[in-house]
């Protein structure tokens, strides 16, 4: 297996991870089931929009 040098930005990790669970949340008949997943996914939103600020002030770090 090739080994990949490309580093995913943590918040792109995130978001998809928040979409896989909105994805699941479709495919369940309890409403109960769908809520607990929605809240997880936006759980995993939240997360990403920390990350991708920290992201930010490190790149800008970087450039001086």
């Amino acid at each position: 297996m090739p080994s990949s040098s490309v580093k995913v930005p943590l918040s792109r990790v995130f978001r998809d991870r928040a979409k896989e669970f909105r994805t699941m949340a479709e495919l369940f008949r309890s409403e109960k089931t769908r809520e607990h997943l929605l809240k997880v996914a936006a759980e995993y939103e939240s997360m990403a929009d920390r990350a991708a600020m920290f992201e930010l002030e490190d790149a800008d770090r970087a450039s001086l």
